[in-house]
């Protein structure tokens, strides 16, 4: 009998380790999905319809379209998060960038959830889920573009995700793979290790991004020669792109 019990239970611990490693494969792969859709968006951006319907019944205070021609343009009205109720984007510009504001509506006013540079190249719709991509490029003293995923679920803080881009080939990214690397990120590939300056008197060491110490998993994006491009996480919330070799 204690025999039979041992067996059920290792079976059973079997069976829960198998289910870890299967959900844990599935994030991975997800993962994968899901930076190579918001790659490419940057070299093939999803045109965005701006709907107004309802704006009139929507108040707020946005100083970004006091130079704009009508006050409705460059909003939209959309349920962003499932809640029946018209939400509010600006999408547009800003001073010298576009700008991306996002309100939802809660207890019959608007609240102001995300609100920075950039604009917006792609929204969808999953479940109760609303994911935006919106790209900031570069301009003035900001010398790289960055990409931000914005996911908006009920009236919290929406869930942000950063991308740092500082040269991106013009491609279609495709089988994105895990790897592990160790060294200099770079922003193109080839060695330069040269102090030199550029807008607003900053100085570069050359093309270096930053150092990766020790040996760490990254995600392959492409490759020339010796040089891999990819993207390295220094954060939950922020990655960079850059050449390894």
């Amino acid at each position: 009998m204690k025999r039979v019990v041992f067996y059920i239970g290792l079976l059973m611990l079997l069976s829960c380790n198998t289910n870890k490693i299967s959900s844990e494969s599935l994030t991975r792969e997800s993962r994968l999905e899901s930076i190579q859709r918001r790659v490419n968006l940057i070299n093939h951006p999803v045109s965005i319809k701006y709907d107004t319907t309802g704006f009139s019944k929507l108040s707020v205070d946005n100083n970004c379209d006091d130079e704009n021609e009508h006050p409705w343009d460059y909003y939209s009205v959309v349920d962003l998060n499932n809640d029946g109720q018209n939400d509010l984007i600006y999408s547009g510009p800003c001073m010298v960038y576009s700008q991306t504001s996002i309100y939802v509506t809660e207890a019959n006013r608007l609240l102001l959830l995300y609100d920075q540079p950039g604009g917006i190249i792609s929204m969808e719709f999953v479940g109760t889920q609303t994911r935006t991509n919106s790209l900031r490029e570069a301009n003035g003293c900001l010398s790289s573009s960055e990409l931000t995923e914005i996911i908006i679920e009920g009236t919290s803080s929406p869930i942000v995700h950063s991308i740092e881009i500082h040269v991106l080939p013009k491609k279609n990214f495709q089988n994105l793979t895990y790897i592990k690397v160790k060294g200099i990120l770079r922003w193109s590939p080839l060695k330069d290790d040269v102090d030199h300056k550029e807008g607003c008197e900053q100085v570069y060491k050359g093309n270096q991004l930053l150092n990766i110490e020790k040996e760490t998993e990254v995600i392959q994006l492409d490759q020339q020669g010796e040089w891999k491009l990819v993207l390295y996480d220094q954060n939950k919330f922020h990655s960079v792109i850059g050449w390894i070799q």
